[in-house]
């Protein structure tokens, strides 16, 4: 820059007696609200280590804890299940003072005629494994397998989508298997759902590891973590109150629990943190459960009672169960 012109910028910004002023009171501000940043974070910081996340997280936010005794004695007797289908049973709960509001399905593997749909088949991916995303409410309406509707479907695996954020475009992110194929390769750091036939029943696992998944696996889901392992429940720092879906597993490895929460609309439910979210499942019998696409991906659909907790996002990975009879 030619010396002429640094004079210039000089006379400009620094001769003039008001810019010069306005610049040496602006100083003091922007040195305080630096200041106010720093403590902020530092406050958040050791309050993150003070609260550590457990089932308690709401009592500490002043308001009673949802389950009620039947949930925390594990007496699942008393959750007045609904039969949606043979083997698919469904139940849900309301705490006004929080607020929350949860939903919860159970899936008898065991029943002969249950089949376990999923959405995208590698027909609806393109050569770089996109494709358009669906709602969980329209995999529902819109697939029937020998004239037999899905009864149940929810949202999966986390996807990434293109820069236009309005396309309905979508792609896995994490492992997802259909029909024995890969579609999308394994993250070790997520965990991911396991399904197969196995003498006129459904066997599922849950694995910590998405890489580790069995040789066997017909269909896999990948999620985020493992938040109940054999019996334990996860440790996680982070405290936030989220619209939720998981997946559990009983010890016998009969059933599978779907849980979603709803925490779009606060007003109407504020949603759960992950360790809250294993202790329903935990008190619902989960052995072994995993966290799913959460937030505003959260979706479940069944038949006879759509969830009407937010206007439903396009998923890309969806889980569905059917009955067929042949």
């Amino acid at each position: 820059m030619p010396t002429n012109l640094y004079g210039a910028v000089w006379r400009t910004f620094f001769r003039r007696p008001l810019i010069f002023s306005s610049l040496t009171l602006l100083f003091p501000v922007l040195v305080s609200l630096l200041t106010g940043l720093l403590t902020s974070c530092s406050t958040l910081q050791k309050n993150s280590q003070l609260y550590q996340c457990n089932q308690v997280t709401h009592v500490r936010h002043g308001m009673d804890f949802h389950p009620p005794l039947s949930l925390t004695t594990g007496d699942a007797t008393s959750w007045n299940w609904e039969e949606i289908a043979e083997g698919i049973s469904y139940t849900n709960y309301t705490a006004n003072r929080a607020p929350l509001r949860w939903h919860l399905v159970s899936i008898d593997l065991h029943c002969p005629n249950l089949v376990p749909l999923a959405y995208p088949t590698a027909q609806h991916m393109d050569s770089q494994g996109k494709f358009n995303g669906k709602t969980t409410y329209q995999f529902l309406q819109e697939t029937e397998l020998q004239d037999s509707p899905l009864l149940v479907t929810v949202n999966a695996t986390p996807f990434k989508t293109p820069l236009t954020w309005l396309s309905p475009k979508r792609q896995i992110t994490g492992l997802y298997i259909h029909q024995g194929q890969i579609l999308s390769p394994p993250l070790s750091r997520y965990s991911a759902i396991c399904l197969w036939p196995q003498e006129h029943t459904l066997r599922a696992a849950i694995i910590r590891d998405q890489t580790t998944y069995p040789p066997e696996t017909e269909l896999a889901l990948g999620g985020f973590f493992t938040i109940i392992q054999e019996g334990e429940i996860q440790d996680f720092p982070a405290c936030s109150l989220d619209s939720r879906t998981a997946l559990g597993i009983t010890k016998d490895e009969r059933y599978l629990l779907i849980l979603y929460i709803e925490g779009e609309n606060k007003k109407e439910s504020l949603g759960l943190t992950y360790e809250e979210t294993a202790l329903i499942l935990e008190a619902a019998g989960a052995w072994n459960a995993l966290q799913m696409d959460g937030g505003s991906s959260a979706a479940l659909s069944i038949k006879g009672k759509e969830i009407t907790g937010k206007k439903h996002r396009r998923a890309a990975n969806i889980l569905g169960f059917a009955l067929t009879f042949h």
